[in-house]
């Protein structure tokens, strides 16, 4: 990865950085074996995935690279032909350039009885969901919090393709507002079971500090209501 430096008066410089995968030799090791039934051999280029382009991501475009179905471990790698401290790796997922948004909300539903379960990620339209719930409304309050960061819409887009599907559920370690929290600002945080956690943690300082007296009042009882033995 190279950097450029941009000296400006006394030492202010800027860093760029420079997409090193661009048009570099890659290879897939399942690609899609029907390419000549949807369109020709160019669709399932592994170079597709490093051209730089990504302004149409449906299948025919040819800006995107076809895998088979049905593949555990479908492995994609790129030749960048030396050694490079990576900053950080961006993927973008095949659309078919479907809208997001549009009224339809992604959610982890919980479980009907359990504390946990095995759950799935959901995508649909907000007036079905609303109608499971008494009422809703938009919460994006953090945003202007300093101590969090909201990702870029394509981020927000890219983990919510990837959780799609089966998901583990926990209310206290992964609930409907962790899974939230994370895809809007990058971490898990649920706020229900930091402000639960924190009153159990009150509530146990509280009954620490009184049990002197509730001592005295046992004892106090125990001399009034049980008999003294001569």
């Amino acid at each position: 990865m190279s950097t450029l430096y941009i000296i400006v008066g006394l030492g202010v410089y800027c860093l760029a950085y420079e997409n090193i995968a661009l048009n570099k030799p890659a290879f897939q090791h399942y690609p899609y074996p029907y390419a000549d039934k949807i369109g020709g051999e160019h669709l399932i280029q592994a170079g597709n995935a490093v051209d730089g382009l990504r302004s149409n991501l449906s299948v025919l475009a040819g800006q995107c690279v076809i895998s088979d179905n049905g593949k555990q471990n479908a492995t994609l790698w790129v030749n960048l032909g030396s050694i490079f401290s990576i900053h950080h790796m961006t993927i973008y997922y095949r659309t078919a350039n479907a809208p997001w948004g549009n009224g339809n909300v992604s959610h982890l539903p919980g479980c009907d009885c359990d504390i946990s379960c095995m759950s799935e990620v959901m995508h649909e339209p907000l007036e079905e969901v609303a109608k499971r719930y008494k009422k809703y409304w938009v919460n994006n309050k953090l945003d202007n919090d300093p101590r969090f960061t909201k990702l870029k819409t394509e981020d927000i887009v890219r983990i919510i393709e990837a959780t799609k599907g089966p998901q583990f559920y926990d209310i206290f370690k992964q609930n409907c507002e962790h899974y939230a929290f994370f895809c809007r600002y990058g971490e898990s945080r649920s706020f229900q079971v930091e402000d639960i956690a924190a009153a159990i943690k009150s509530f146990h300082r509280v009954m620490e500090n009184l049990r002197p007296v509730w001592e005295k009042v046992i004892i106090f009882f125990s001399n009034v209501l049980l008999p003294q033995k001569e």
